[in-house]
């Protein structure tokens, strides 16, 4: 259930709690989430120009990043083909922005 390079949660994991997300938001109407994903652009170039040594502690130190930035419970990252987080159960769209902006402020 959890990526071997990151320690984060796999796919797997992921698509579980998002679809619990989708079950509990169709059953309480006052209920809010999200979804945020961070794509690492260029990522590739890391691996073909400096190695997949290189690249993989670059994911690790995104992932350390996100565990950092995850002290929040709603929070739930998440790496397979990209970084996603869950934000559950929150009271407002703000809090979502509140959180894409601190995420982007730390890369």
């Amino acid at each position: 259930m959890h990526d071997t390079l990151t320690g984060l949660p796999n796919r797997t994991l992921f698509t579980d709690r998002l679809e619990q997300m989708v079950q509990r938001a169709k059953r309480h109407k006052d209920y809010l989430c999200a979804v945020l994903f961070l794509d690492l652009d260029r990522f590739k170039v890391v691996n073909d120009s400096l190695g997949h040594l290189i690249g993989d502690q670059l994911l690790i130190a995104v992932a350390r990043s996100l565990k950092y930035a995850s002290a929040l419970k709603t929070q739930l990252p998440a790496w397979e083909d990209e970084f996603a987080i869950l934000l559950d159960d929150i009271k407002d769209v703000n809090y979502a922005t509140q959180i894409a902006g601190r995420l982007k402020q730390g890369f």
